[in-house]
């Protein structure tokens, strides 16, 4: 099938709409994704480039008319197997950005953010010459980080290639570093030239001259080559982004731009990094707890040792090693820990509940003394005269518990029989068979 650029990022009555088509073409790809975002000078050959670069000279429409033909952004993605000897699902998704600096187009700040924040490498296409105009249009670009909130983030690292399409001048290939060092007395334009410096670090520069000249294959195919060979996945917080991901960035972008007139790139990594991967990753360590949870069918008083949940933070661990910012990773952490022992909690409260149950049960008597009084043993026998106390006792009984867990047993209140005795506190006498007769 022949690849053909599908709208992404359009405009109505100056209102920003991610078009449908664009935004499920990059939700639904697989793998790994090197953005490549073409931005410059309007009526520069941008459009033919990018389609140069993905092996369709019609993928994005181009044109020679004043008009502009690109209006927002268009996309296309290609395999990166299509173009090199690369294997596995890999993907280049190249943005064809309108231009910058024509009179009869309209310059829309979130195109520049988009190829800001999205673009691994952003091909910047500079019409016949590398003017001051054209680094001033890239300057235009840059400004557009104005509009992003950082609170302590980093923006992706990204490389710059500086292309001169059309070119019919002598270029050396240190043509660009060398516009960049040079010093001026007016600050706006040092300024520029240091802020390309700092945004893009690692930076190249290449001409295409005019179409039909002997060196236009040539230079197309390096530009081509060094596209494809220095490609780089899309990274946020140290955190690879997917289709689906990246499309809900997308959807983030606009909307914060619509509402607030500004992005927070840490909304940008929480969307990515948390939800996108430390909250499902967070999600499933929960389902595989549920299998590692002990089944508790009795008390068990070796429960704790039982517990698996260090083991399962450690794994947490292991598996979001690579997240390198700390914050949402702790934040995935104690989430991951209370989900946990909540799951453990439960568990405890089964084998709490087996243990008390009852295992055995004793009985337990007393007596209550409830009155004494004086009497003599009577008789006739020697002892007749002896005076002894008589007791009155009342009879009670209690139950002892045993339960499961161990411990001290649970003994509930004594409870009256219903009956008395009497005894002699004189035990003695207690003992005597009968009273001893004189014969």
């Amino acid at each position: 099938m022949a690849l053909k650029a599908q709208p992404l990022l359009k405009f109505s009555d100056n209102c920003a709409t991610l078009a449908p088509e664009g935004a499920e073409l990059v939700r639904a790809l697989p793998g790994q994704i090197c953005p490549i975002i073409f931005v410059g000078d309007g009526r520069s050959g941008k459009s033919y480039l990018a389609s140069c670069l993905v092996g369709a000279e019609d993928a994005f429409t181009s044109s020679d008319s004043a008009e502009s033909v690109t209006e927002g952004i268009d996309v296309v993605a290609v395999p990166v197997s299509q173009l090199s000897e690369a294997s596995g699902p890999e993907h280049l998704l190249v943005f064809d950005c309108e231009g910058g600096n024509n009179a009869l187009a309209a310059i829309r700040t979130l195109v520049n953010v988009f190829g800001l924040l999205l673009g691994s490498q952003v091909a910047f296409v500079a019409n016949g010459m590398a003017t001051e105009q054209a680094l001033q249009t890239l300057g235009m670009s840059l400004a557009a980080r104005s509009l992003v909130r950082l609170e302590g983030a980093e923006l992706p690292k990204q490389e710059l290639v500086f292309v001169v399409n059309k070119n019919t001048l002598r270029y050396e290939g240190s043509a660009l570093e060398k516009i960049l060092e040079q010093k001026f007395d007016d600050p706006g334009r040092q300024e520029l030239r240091d802020t390309v410096r700092e945004c893009f670090p690692e930076r190249s520069f290449f001409t295409v001259p005019l179409m039909g000249m002997p060196a236009f294959e040539d230079s197309l195919k390096s530009l081509r080559a060094h596209l494809v060979d220095r490609r780089k996945p899309l990274q946020m917080g140290g955190m690879p982004v997917s289709g689906r991901q990246l499309a809900g960035v997308m959807e983030l972008i606009v909307a914060e731009v619509q509402a607030t007139q500004e992005i927070s790139l840490p909304s940008m990594n929480r969307y990515v990094i948390f939800e996108g991967f430390l909250l499902p990753l967070t999600n499933d360590l929960v389902d595989f707890a549920q299998g590692q949870l002990p089944e508790v069918v009795d008390y068990d008083p070796c429960l704790a040792e039982r517990n698996p949940i260090e083991r399962i933070l450690r794994r947490f661990d292991e598996s979001s090693a690579h997240v390198g910012n700390v914050t949402l990773k702790a934040e995935a952490r104690q989430l991951l820990a209370t989900k946990l022992w909540d799951l453990w909690h439960w568990v405890e409260a089964k084998s709490e509940a087996l243990g008390n149950e009852v295992c055995d049960t004793v009985q337990e008597a007393q007596e209550v003394e409830l009155s004494r009084s004086k009497s003599v043993v009577g008789g006739y026998g020697l002892l007749k005269e002896v005076v002894v106390t008589k007791q009155l006792f009342r009879e009670e009984g209690r139950t002892v518990l045993h339960r499961k867990r161990g411990g001290d047993p649970e003994r509930l209140p004594w409870k009256t029989l219903g009956t008395t005795v009497t005894r002699t506190k004189e035990s003695a006498f207690d003992l005597l068979p009968s009273l001893p007769i004189l014969k």
